[in-house]
């Protein structure tokens, strides 16, 4: 029987990176010994679970390792994390769930699987190869491991954090101590952004900000989850002109709650990330406004009226910027970070664009084998469609170079991070909403300093493609 277990992973594991149980049984002894472990995936559209049989002979220690990682990879759809970034609505809701149970509207925006598994053994009895529960009697597996929190899913985002952070996230023995802690909305919790609490946007721009929609409280507690994003808007002079809120509930594609006041005190925990779109082009924004700020709140009391809410997240600033175009058109550049969430950067200062359109060619004789004479007596007509060299498929690539201005350092480390994402699209124009698939063919860097602060200016090459089928005339 299963005896013991040593690892169990955190409740948000980044899928780019080992997500490992270790156990060991009693019964290694046993003539044809193996592990039998059951892995029980949530889909990522709809609340379905997958299963999957892993048959695995114990390591020489008699323990039982296993990294399931590679499974829940192939459940992330990553065309899900762009498209328009509206849902594909006329009206789409503002929230949108990181992935199963999608209420109507949210479409698909997003991706995120949950996963656990249940072990068991299997060994020959009397030269009968037979499966056990795990617990000493014959049946299927049926000793569940979970996370490392209570009996809750590891819930799996799509990032793959660096190989230091990686180790220690794996080798964390709490919540409190894993590499997501600072992200769990307990009062300051971080976005799922690496490009620190300021950034720089365009009116007419989309954003989406990423968060763990639950803290480390209570369940049923009433401060879980996140009950409302507030918008704030400012003057050049910081003064405050007015505070728009934006309730997540399942109406708005997020929740669990069902009701702007919160009246129920149920919990779910599956719904543990959302997105939320805070462009300006997805915001009214004020006149005379300089920049606004975006911060969660949840609500830290039972159902009374008025609703008290608490800061439950750290606090946005969005500089609204004007870029002069004349010269060179703004891209706004996105990408899937290592926490599983979306950064965007909008490049300024160099956009070099060059197009190569090769196709492939058949020749075609000048000889119509149609007609009674195997060759025209009058070139009348479409005649001139006959003879030559035709195309039968082109592919237009188009490639550019982007640069920014001069920037510090720890936004060069955010950037570092578009040649290593699985997914890049980028908008060309300030306005533009529509995004396109960005293959980034290389990366500089170019080093200054000014005042002994470090400043460096980042290049990105990138091309995108467009595959032009043609028939064959």
């Amino acid at each position: 029987m299963i005896t013991n277990y040593f690892t169990r992973p955190q409740l948000w594991m980044p899928a780019y990176n080992p997500i490992i149980w270790s156990f060991v049984s009693d019964e290694t002894t046993q003539p044809d010994f193996s592990y039998i472990v059951d892995v029980y995936v949530t889909a990522v559209t709809a609340p379905t679970t997958y299963s999957y049989r892993l048959v695995q002979k114990p390591n020489p220690t008699g323990n039982c390792i296993v990294d399931v990682s590679s499974i829940v990879q192939g459940f992330f759809d990553m065309s899900n994390f762009y498209g328009t970034e509206y849902g594909g609505s006329v009206t789409p809701p503002r929230f949108a769930k990181y992935g199963y149970g999608n209420d109507p509207g949210s479409e698909k925006w997003n991706a995120i699987a949950s996963v656990y598994i249940v072990v068991g053994e299997q060994y020959s009895v009397n030269g009968v190869l037979t499966t056990f529960d795990g617990f000493g009697s014959v049946g299927n597996p049926g000793y569940d491991l979970y996370s490392d929190y209570a009996s809750e899913p590891v819930r799996i985002l799509p990032g793959a954090l660096p190989y230091e952070d990686s180790v220690a996230n794996l080798m964390a023995t709490s919540l409190a101590n894993s590499f997501y802690a600072p992200y769990i909305m307990d009062g300051n919790g971080k976005f799922l952004t690496r490009l620190g609490p300021t950034q720089d946007i365009a009116v007419g721009q989309t954003h989406t900000l990423g968060f763990l929609n639950w803290w480390d409280g209570a369940t049923g507690s009433y401060a879980s989850p996140i009950r409302q994003i507030n918008v704030d808007f400012y003057t050049g002079a910081n003064t405050l002109i007015s505070t728009t809120t934006y309730l997540n509930t399942v109406a708005e594609g997020g929740g669990p709650q069902t009701t702007s006041n919160y009246t129920s005190a149920t919990f779910d925990i599956s719904a543990a990330a959302l997105s939320v779109r805070v462009g300006p082009a997805d915001l009214t924004i004020p006149a005379n406004t300089s920049y606004y700020t975006v911060q969660a709140f949840f609500k830290s009391t039972a159902p009374a009226s008025p609703i008290t809410v608490e800061p439950a997240s750290e606090i946005l600033r969005f500089n609204l910027v004007e870029y002069c175009e004349d010269l060179f058109p703004v891209v706004r550049v996105g990408w899937l970070n290592d926490l599983g969430g979306k950064d965007y950067y909008n490049f300024t200062m160099f956009y070099e664009k060059t197009t190569s359109s090769p196709d492939e060619t058949w020749y075609q004789p000048e000889i119509n084998w149609d007609g009674a004479t195997p060759y025209p007596t009058t070139q009348t007509g479409s005649w001139w469609l006959r003879g030559g060299f035709k195309s039968f498929g082109k592919s237009v690539t188009t490639s550019f170079v982007l640069q920014t201005d001069f920037v510090l350092q720890e936004t060069v480390d955010a950037l570092g991070q578009i040649f290593e994402s699985p997914l890049v699209w980028a908008y060309i124009g300030s306005t533009s909403t529509d995004p396109i698939a960005l293959q980034v063919t290389g990366i500089d860097y170019t080093y200054t300093t000014v005042k002994l602060v470090k400043l460096v200016q980042v290049t990105l090459e990138c091309q995108f493609n467009k595959i032009q089928p043609k028939q064959i005339l």
